[in-house]
């Protein structure tokens, strides 16, 4: 209301900015250009943040599923992981399904805990890729292993480093299920001490809030293995990984992007859905697994690239708009640091949203740093994997 507030008041005040324009045509010019900015960005944050609220309905909206559902996991020297959440993931509040783990040539003693587990479990069963010195693959092999070892249609995929929120997980990403064939969910970070902790927790939100938000609005591009669900007709689809087996990312990602449309994806953000996963304890391995993410966005069709690259662009501008604006000198220059108040307020208050729909706290007024840090380690990354492919062609 005060930005509209504002907008009005400027609007009463036009001939005097008229006359600005004739005698000092620069300054408003950065001034409007700033504020036109700053406008699209917050449009962008209100409907975005407006569609992570939004409810699919469909004609089998609130039935509980109760088809057979394949969990698929792969594992390599998870044994510690493996032996704290997979009694959870055993014991969902589910009547029928199977939990597959890929021991994915471990070295440690994950087949130990593994065959202690299907002792305790009767729906647990795992299979072994034995380590080869001669032969390096990615998790993609482990994941098509584990899948043409499942005996069901619905597919539901977790990494052996997340636990369920709930008992309920199963039985809401099934149910979802049952309204289209490719179900996208939040995957977050347990919260612990530390500086880094709330960088992977903001970038994660950060993530989250673009897929679903986008996946709502009838445009999604991609989900997370932490918690991703999706027929099995929809993987052969696509020919499982075929497409993308040389890139040893994007098994989660890369898989929807080829496949998802508004007719065939929903999400599920349920609480009693979410995943939460073990966050890296050192910045140079979370740089490395960032670095491999992003890396498989070179993959994206053109449309979904086009997408981010507006969402980055209108964070990136951000900050030196903010700036600009504070440093035109012209008479009504208060209205400005006002505007620049009431701007990061309303931006805060919509993270306020997103932080309570994902269930996350602690660093809500880092938002406007992190924003800045995240732009420019984006931009850094994208440039070092376009100069990497480009080193790579003219090696080839």
């Amino acid at each position: 209301m005060v930005i509209i507030a504002l907008f009005c008041m400027t609007i009463g005040n036009m001939e005097k900015i008229t006359q600005y324009f004739i005698d000092y045509p620069t300054e408003l010019n950065m001034l409007y250009i700033g504020i036109g900015i700053l406008m699209l960005r917050l449009v962008w944050d209100v409907v975005h943040t407006a569609f992570l609220f939004r409810k699919k309905h469909t004609k089998n909206s609130g039935t509980e599923s109760t088809s057979p559902v394949s969990v698929i996991i792969c594992a390599r020297n998870e044994a510690q992981n493996l032996a704290n959440h997979l009694p959870t993931i055993c014991e969902q509040n589910y009547p029928n399904y199977e939990v597959i783990v890929v021991n994915d040539s471990s070295i440690d003693n994950t087949d130990d805990v593994l065959t202690d587990l299907e002792k305790k479990y009767s729906n647990l069963t795992h299979t072994i890729i034995p380590k080869d010195p001669k032969f390096d693959h990615g998790k993609k092999l482990a994941l098509t292993i584990g899948i043409k070892a499942s005996k069901y249609e619905h597919l539901v995929h977790i990494d052996a480093d997340c636990v369920p929120n709930s008992k309920e997980w199963l039985k809401g990403m099934s149910s979802s299920l049952e309204n289209a064939p490719i179900v996208l969910g939040y995957g977050g970070y347990k919260t612990q001490k530390g500086i880094l902790n709330k960088l992977i927790r903001f970038d994660t939100l950060q993530i989250a809030k673009s897929y679903i938000s986008s996946a709502n609005m009838g445009f999604p591009y991609m989900g997370v293995g932490r918690n991703l669900a999706y027929k099995k007709s929809m993987y052969e689809k696509a020919n499982g990984f075929k497409n993308h087996y040389h890139i040893k990312s994007g098994d989660d990602d890369l898989l929807v992007n080829a496949v998802a449309s508004k007719k065939n994806t929903t999400t599920n953000t349920t609480a009693a859905c979410f995943t939460y996963s073990e966050p890296k304890q050192s910045f140079r391995l979370w740089y490395l697994q960032k670095l491999r993410h992003l890396t498989a966005g070179n993959y994206y069709r053109i449309k979904h690239k086009l997408y981010l690259g507006i969402n980055w662009i209108l964070v990136f501008l951000t900050a030196p708009m903010l700036v600009t604006i504070n440093l035109v000198k012209v008479d009504f220059s208060l209205w400005i640091q006002i505007f620049t108040f009431t701007y990061l307020l309303v931006i805060l208050l919509l993270w306020k949203l997103v932080m309570r729909k994902f269930r996350e706290k602690g660093f809500l007024l880092l938002i406007p740093l992190y924003e800045v840090l995240f732009s420019f380690l984006t931009l850094s990354i994208t440039v070092h994997n376009y100069t990497k492919r480009k080193r790579s062609k003219w090696r080839s």
